[in-house]
C-alpha cells in the first residue's frame, strides 16, 4: 500500500473523472473559497491518474484562475501557475470500484445530516 501524501501540482494539470456523478453547487463552493480559502485537498486515483474527489473545488479553482482573480489563501503561485494540494497514495481496485468511492465520499456526508442544537447556534 503507498504512502499518503500531500504534492502542490498545477490545476490545469488535474483530470477529472469523467464518470463523476455529482453535480456542484458552483456559487456555493466559490463563495466558501472566497471566504476561508482553499482548505480541502483533491485526491487523485493512482491506479488511472484521475481526480477521486474534489471535482467541484477544482471547477471553480480553474474557472477564478482563468479570471485572472488572485490566488485564494490555500493555493501556492509559481511561474503564474496555481498550485493546488492534492492527496496521494490512494489507489482505486477497479473502475467499479473508483466509481463507488465517487459515490461514497459525497454521500456520506449528507447522510449524516445535522444535529439541530449545535447548527442553531
Amino acid at each position: 500500500m503507498a504512502r499518503r501524501r500531500i504534492e502542490y501540482v498545477p490545476v490545469d494539470d488535474l483530470v477529472p473523472h469523467p464518470d463523476n456523478p455529482k453535480g456542484h453547487a458552483g456559487d456555493d463552493i466559490a463563495a466558501s473559497i472566497d471566504r476561508f480559502g482553499y482548505v480541502e485537498p483533491q485526491v487523485d486515483d493512482g491506479r488511472t491518474g484521475l481526480l477521486i474527489a474534489g471535482h467541484g473545488r477544482l471547477a471553480e479553482l480553474r474557472a477564478k484562475q482563468d479570471s485572472g482573480a488572485p490566488a485564494p489563501d490555500g493555493i501556492r503561485v509559481k511561474a503564474g501557475k496555481w498550485l493546488v494540494p492534492v492527496v496521494y497514495g490512494w489507489s482505486s481496485k477497479d473502475d467499479e470500484e473508483a466509481l463507488a468511492y465517487l459515490v461514497a465520499s459525497n454521500e456520506s456526508t449528507i447522510a449524516g445530516g445535522w444535529i439541530p442544537e449545535p447548527l442553531a447556534a
